[in-house]
């Protein structure tokens, strides 16, 4: 037991001494092309040899002085399960480690490096316990981090800037090994300017973090003074957000609030999503037991919503949460990946492109330790199937600037939030595998699409003030059955759009917005997109307007915007519609129903008037086809505006919308073209109400009522007024044939037989109630519809719905009929309600 208990104590005294040892510093000079190869093996054997030498002598040591203070100390009786306590000798050993007998691996989670340094930096977050960055500032850095082949979790190499110094991985050759640090507040204040002088090309800098405990999200108080600064003395900066997001929202709200923060400030390099547990394995996150496609989805999520909105996105994780928590291939084939392995050489295999390398690292104009990275750059910052053995170039000429530098790989080309179009460009290949070239051309303003250009040439236009609006870029020979060429611009009043490839247009056609930058990129065949391809393009293939009540004709309108007016009471009177940018012969042809006239007998096309000028008469509804190829290819979606219903549901091709035989005026309109097929921009329901037949009932001491409309009451109820007579006949019929209907009336009974279309059914001048009723479908109108009624009876109420000739009301109860429904429903359709107690007979 007591030799257990001094073996243990031995290796953690070790460990505080070795590791404290100074880590040396990480700079440029360190991490060169020719550190690629594998460490010389005589060299590592030495090495091996002076640890183990130092070790068997620091375990003589301080085991001679156990074994002494062993002797000198009373007899006491100690469990298994007890901890010894190793106490630093004086204040200044600030790391107090407990190490649990029946544990043999012994995990010391004190950084060593740290020890004695608890002050805490000026300016640090406010409740720092909070911070799930502050145990790892104070040196609670998890074994995670580390080789687990290294002693207890922690490396036992002194310096990594040694003889075998940082060990990259065979794939990473050909890349450039750019060397970084990343940066919170809790380093306090920095001298950039020193920081840039010693090699270091790049920050990653802390804009904020989700409370470990609240999650509550919060700036890093430092945070844009450090990006700032770091721009200043030349730095390339990226920045992170320290996440404890456990759900995809609040990955997009720590996205939302990240790219708030550097609002107003250039970045160079990805934004990251900093995915890890509170020290010793706590927070919110570590109590979440997220499942690896949970937590995938988390970050995916952060990383689409920072892609969206124009920077790359980018997921930090250490080696264990990468191999066990997340799917990291998944991750890895969207987006970049930061491995965070404390060792000289990582045995990561998956995919990265950047590398955190050691929390202990020393750089001139850093207070205290900063965490080391290597970037490996091949050029681009996009995630997926990237090879560096080819590239792409490309620059803009830009409104006021003129031709910009040339970009490469995905880096944007451009500018954004100024309002500057862009004119024209240039795009070449530079290193490639392949024979082949690349070609492009672009929609101009004034002018269309131009013919296409390649390999340097210029695409649109200088000195003309004239934008581009939308371009096309694709491969040829060889190239193009290698690579997939990528590409997506930013657009006025849209902002970054998605991404298309090999040909396909990427902007807008039609509605006169400039482009203000864009992206290009190459990806190995067939693999994954550089981000989301959501809406790359947007063409109006179509254009509207309409004439309104008291305004007159309104300026055309580009596809699916509203043309009329909503909330104003004011009828659409005419309407033309007309093509554009036809891909496909064909026409467009539209139809309208107006007032007093009803549906015009001759279709309308191509931008002529449909409708009537200066006679005050409303359309009621509309109807609107494609003719010729746009019909095979497209199908054309319309919605209306009406008077006392508004928004009506989406048809298409030829079929109505609107109402008919209810006098309500259209008040506007909107018009979208779908490929053939696909889903409607919105609800289908209830396009067009036809009233298909009207009604009217003679009642006790009031005489006829006006006709009504299909569904609506005729009659009344709570006066106790009797129904007397009823006539009924339908309305703009789609087949042949009628309506029949009888009435039982008081002291006749069925007595009087079938009526149709608009004949008496019952008495006048004779004060005779009519007690139930029966209507039917005649001819074609029979096959197609239902005919459902139903009645208020006296004593009773609302009764059930009858179809089809059923009776409906009572016989044998002298109850009075008082007001009826009548509703036509396609057949074998439900009934409007109730079909329960549709008719009483004694």
């Amino acid at each position: 037991m007591k030799r257990r208990i001094r073996r243990i104590a031995i290796v953690c005294a070790f460990m505080l001494g070795l590791t404290s040892m100074p880590m040396g510093t990480f700079y440029a000079e360190n991490v060169t092309e020719t550190q690629q190869t594998e460490p010389d093996e005589a060299v590592l054997e030495t090495q091996q040899e002076d640890t183990e030498a130092q070790f068997e002598n620091t375990e003589n040591e301080i085991g001679a002085q156990l074994d002494v203070d062993a002797e000198n100390e009373p007899e006491t009786q100690q469990s298994e399960d007890d901890a010894v306590v190793v106490q630093p000798e004086s204040e200044t050993d600030a790391s107090t480690e407990t190490v649990e007998n029946n544990d043999e691996s012994a995990e010391c989670v004190m950084n060593p490096d740290m020890a004695g340094d608890t002050d805490l930096p000026q300016d640090v977050d406010g409740d720092y316990e909070d911070d799930p960055e502050a145990g790892r500032a104070m040196g609670n850095v998890s074994e995670d981090f580390y080789n687990e082949d290294e002693l207890y979790g922690i490396a036992t190499y002194s310096d990594l800037t040694g003889s075998a110094g940082i060990v990259h991985d065979s794939k990473f050759n050909g890349t450039t090994k750019r060397s970084g640090v990343d940066v919170s507040s809790w380093q306090g204040d920095i001298d950039w300017n020193q920081v840039k002088a010693a090699g270091i090309e790049y920050a990653i800098i802390r804009v904020g973090y989700r409370g470990l405990s609240s999650g509550t999200l919060a700036k890093d108080k430092k945070g844009i003074q450090n990006l700032q600064a770091a721009k200043a003395a030349g730095l390339k900066v990226g920045v992170y957000i320290f996440s404890q997001a456990i759900s995809t929202s609040e990955a997009q709200e720590e996205a939302d609030y990240t790219i708030n923060q550097i609002a107003g400030n250039a970045i160079d390099l990805p934004i990251v999503i900093d995915y890890e547990y509170g020290a010793g394995n706590s927070g919110r996150l570590y109590d979440a037991h997220l499942s690896a496609d949970a937590a995938t989805s988390v970050v995916n999520a952060f990383c689409e919503r920072v892609q969206s909105r124009g920077y790359y996105g980018m997921v930090y994780a250490n080696k264990s949460m990468l191999e066990a928590q997340l799917n990291a291939s998944d991750i890895s084939s969207k987006y970049l990946v930061w491995l965070a392995n404390y060792t000289n050489q990582t045995g990561y295999s998956g995919n990265y492109r950047f590398w955190q390398y050691t929390s202990t690292g020393s750089v001139p104009g850093i207070s205290g330790n900063v965490d080391m990275d290597v970037w490996y750059d091949n050029g681009t910052l996009m995630g997926g199937g990237y090879d560096s053995d080819s590239d792409v170039s490309y620059s803009t000429h830009v409104q006021t600037i003129g031709w910009q530098n040339a970009v490469s790989n995905g880096v944007s080309a451009g500018t954004t939030g100024k309002g500057l179009r862009l004119e024209a460009l240039k795009i070449n290949l530079g290193s490639k595998k392949y024979s082949g070239g690349i070609t492009y051309c672009a929609h101009v303003q004034g002018i269309g699409w131009q013919n296409w250009v390649s390999d340097g040439q210029m695409a649109g236009t200088t000195g003309q003030g004239a934008r581009l609006e939308a371009i096309r870029v694709k491969l040829t020979g060889e190239m193009a059955k290698h690579y997939d060429v990528y590409y997506r611009v930013h657009a006025q009043n849209i902002g970054w759009m998605g991404w298309t490839l090999n040909g396909a247009a990427s902007g807008t056609q039609g509605y006169s917005y400039r482009l203000e930058a864009l992206q290009i990129v190459l990806v190995e065949k067939g693999k994954s997109a550089p981000g989301s391809t959501k809406n790359p393009f947007r063409a109006t293939r179509i254009k509207y307007n309409t004439h309104v009540q008291n305004v007159g004709w309104g300026s055309e309108v580009n596809e699916s915007d509203v043309s009329g007016s909503t909330g104003k009471g004011l009828r659409l009177e005419a309407l033309n519609i007309h093509l554009i940018n036809q891909e496909y012969s064909g026409s467009v042809q539209y139809l309208a129903h107006i007032q007093n006239v009803g549906w015009e007998t001759d279709w309308k096309q191509n931008g002529q008037t449909d409708g009537t000028i200066g006679k005050s008469a409303r359309l009621e509804a509309v109807r609107i086809r494609l003719t010729g190829e746009m019909a095979k290819h497209y199908d054309i979606y319309y919605r209306v505006h009406a008077q006392n219903i508004g928004w009506m549901g989406w048809t298409l091709n030829g079929a109505a919308a609107g109402t008919q035989g209810y006098s309500y005026r259209l008040e506007a309109i909107q018009i979208v073209l779908v490929e053939k097929g696909k889903s409607a921009p919105g609800s289908t329901k209830n396009p067009f109400r036809c009233t298909r037949i009207k009604y009217s009932t003679h009642i006790q001491g009031t005489g006829w009522g006006n006709d009504v409309n299909e569904s609506d009451i005729s009659g009344s109820t709570g006066k106790g007024l009797r129904l007397e007579a009823l006539k009924i006949h339908l309305l703009n019929p789609m087949y042949n044939g009628g309506v029949q209907y009888q009435t039982h009336i008081q002291n006749v009974g069925w007595g009087q037989g079938w009526k149709q279309n608009g004949q008496m059914a019952g008495t006048t001048g004779k004060a005779a109630r009519v007690e139930a009723v029966k209507i039917q479908l005649t001819g074609e109108m029979a096959k197609h519809y239902d005919i459902y009624y139903r009645v208020h009876a006296q004593n009773i109420g609302w009764m059930g719905w009858a179809k089809n000739g059923q009776a409906a009301g009572t016989e044998g109860y002298s109850y009075r009929l008082e007001a009826i429904q009548i509703v036509l429903v396609d057949k074998g359709g439900n009934a409007p309600g109730t079909t329960k107690d549709t008719f009483r007979k004694k």
